[in-house]
């Protein structure tokens, strides 16, 4: 890759660190899980979340990714969000067919091919994907949440 495009990459990617990079967010119905892609995406993170959640959720993935002008040498961040989800609607987790059906969904030929379709009609193309977002949503009562009542 010519030095000056990699330093142009380079600078879109610092730029946009802390977007990129991983961290957690909980919230009492919602759990928000971002990582950073270094190298291939690896499934040993979705199945990291299937050991710590227990209980039934539903889950949806987004992609972060880095794209390159096709007219010039210029580039800018995607960010993961709700309005680029990788399901069309959440999955639910509920036993390990479902947990095999996910990783099914998610290898990476199916990720490039629902990454690239998201650019298809813009001067702008993929250069490499470098995050994920994972959001879950809770579906067992969480302790110490009181439930409402329709009674009043």
């Amino acid at each position: 890759m010519d030095s000056e495009v990699f330093d142009s990459f380079g600078s879109c990617y610092a730029a946009n660190q802390d977007k990129i990079a991983t961290k957690v967010k909980d919230g009492r119905i919602q759990k928000l899980r971002h990582y950073e892609i270094k190298g291939d995406l690896n499934m040993v993170t979705l199945k990291d979340i299937f050991r710590n959640n227990l209980d039934p959720f539903k889950i949806n993935l987004s992609f972060g990714y880095v794209l390159k002008s096709v007219t010039h040498d210029s580039f800018r961040f995607y960010h993961p969000s709700n309005n680029s989800s990788f399901l069309p609607y959440p999955k639910l987790i509920q036993n390990q067919q479902d947990q095999d059906e996910l990783l099914e969904m998610c290898k990476p030929d199916n990720i490039l091919e629902f990454v690239y379709k998201q650019t298809l009609a813009s001067s702008w193309a993929v250069n490499s994907i470098v995050c994920f977002a994972v959001r879950m949503s809770h579906l067992a009562p969480i302790h110490g949440m009181a439930l409402r009542s329709s009674n009043r």
